[in-house]
């Protein structure tokens, strides 16, 4: 290949991602010039798949728009983390109260079925009840700990969903695409932008 042939030829570039992510990643990198030419299915996982983007190699502002790729990538992790995590305290609280409070109750329950005399039935009924009330308790610290993550997670998913939005707009801009209806620079496709 010579020189003039490498530089009128097409970038490509093959992403492998989680299916149910797959429409707004292909956004988010048509943003960036990138225009999607083969979405599959991945030949080892279910829940993957293989996306192949191409663009011309020559376009403006390239510089800037690979280092707004690599804020894009970042972006695009930090909202996949965020949502791996979402309830990642409360599961991890849940268990271990869960764990103890059925070493409880099978505490109780042993004390009950062994004991030859009426003090120690009653030790075991008390251990019950008072794991019953436990329990009880846990459901209804775990379900405002889970309230409270969840308002964590939308809060701070909307500032990386809009600081993603962003990064989109900006591209466009880089790319030199306008809105007729603004007569201003900004996202050819906003009107079907899903983030």
């Amino acid at each position: 290949m010579n020189k003039a042939q490498i530089y009128t030829d097409k970038d490509t570039l093959t992403l492998y991602v989680k299916k149910d992510k797959a429409k707004k990643i292909i956004q988010s990198y048509n943003a960036f010039g990138w225009e999607i030419i083969e979405d599959k299915e991945n030949n080892k996982y279910d829940d993957i798949a293989d996306l192949t983007f191409t663009r011309p190699h020559i376009i403006k502002n390239k510089d800037e728009l690979q280092l707004n790729q690599v804020y894009l990538d970042e972006q695009l992790n930090n909202i996949a983390k965020l949502e791996k995590h979402k309830h990642s305290q409360s599961t991890t609280l849940g268990l271990i109260q869960g764990l103890l409070s059925l070493m409880l109750l099978f505490l109780g329950i042993m004390i009950c079925v062994k004991s030859q005399d009426i003090h120690r039935l009653l030790v075991g009924i008390l251990i019950i009840i008072l794991t019953a009330v436990l329990i009880f308790l846990q459901i209804v610290f775990l379900k405002t700990l889970i309230k409270n993550e969840n308002q964590r997670f939308n809060k701070e998913y909307e500032k990386l969903n809009s600081e993603l939005h962003e990064l989109c707009k900006k591209a466009k801009l880089l790319l030199g695409e306008k809105d007729e209806q603004n007569k201003q620079l900004i996202p050819k496709s906003n009107k079907a932008t899903i983030f």
